[in-house]
């Protein structure tokens, strides 16, 4: 069947710039959360940027298929769903990660410790460690656009589906088995 989807295609390509704007902002967005060892702050998820950086729009569409893809790095998953554990962070990273995102670092006991290259290192094992065994609460910061945006999506998208439906209605007709005589269509069945 050659239908042209491009009204819809387009609106499509719309939604996924949209969602791809809506992404970057929630990644910068400071959110409460509350880590799987139970303790509770306030940040953004972005971190270095790299994750936001890699949003990308991937158009596969050809002819009557429509796909279009909003991608990133993989790990925007685990941000999103959360872990179960069993992976180790790389120690380098959980260093960087512990000087930038926390302010006062603190001792087992509480007490304020200086931020030292023996005390950033130290406490971004025992952050990784508890990543490896316990894994990393979902921040749901994906899932919140999808439940927050669908139902306009999908309302909105109606109009556009119609338009390419209306466009594209002999065509339609024909490939179900229709045939034109003068201005109607004319399916015929054999009794």
């Amino acid at each position: 069947m050659n239908i042209e989807l491009k009204n819809t295609r387009n609106y499509l390509m719309g939604v996924a710039e949209d969602l791809k704007q809506f992404t970057s902002s929630e990644l910068d967005r400071k959110r409460a959360r509350v880590s799987k060892a139970g303790n509770s702050y306030t940040s953004e998820i972005t971190y270095t940027g790299r994750l936001k950086d890699s949003l990308d729009i991937i158009d596969s569409s050809t002819g009557n298929k429509i796909d279009i893809v909003l991608q990133g790095l993989e790990y925007g998953n685990y941000l999103n769903e959360g872990t179960g554990g069993g992976h180790f962070p790389p120690l380098d990273q959980m260093i960087s990660w512990v000087d930038r995102k926390i302010a006062v670092l603190k001792d087992q006991k509480g007490n304020s410790m200086p931020k030292t290259a023996k005390n950033l290192r130290s406490v971004a094992f025992v952050i990784s460690r508890s990543i490896a065994l316990r894994g990393i609460s979902p921040t749901n910061y994906l899932t919140d656009i999808v439940n927050d945006k669908f139902d306009s999506i999908i309302e909105s998208l109606t109009p556009e589906v119609a338009m390419d439906i209306e466009e594209n209605i002999e065509s339609i007709l024909l490939e179900l088995g229709y045939t034109k005589k003068g201005d109607d269509y004319v399916l015929e069945t054999s009794n």
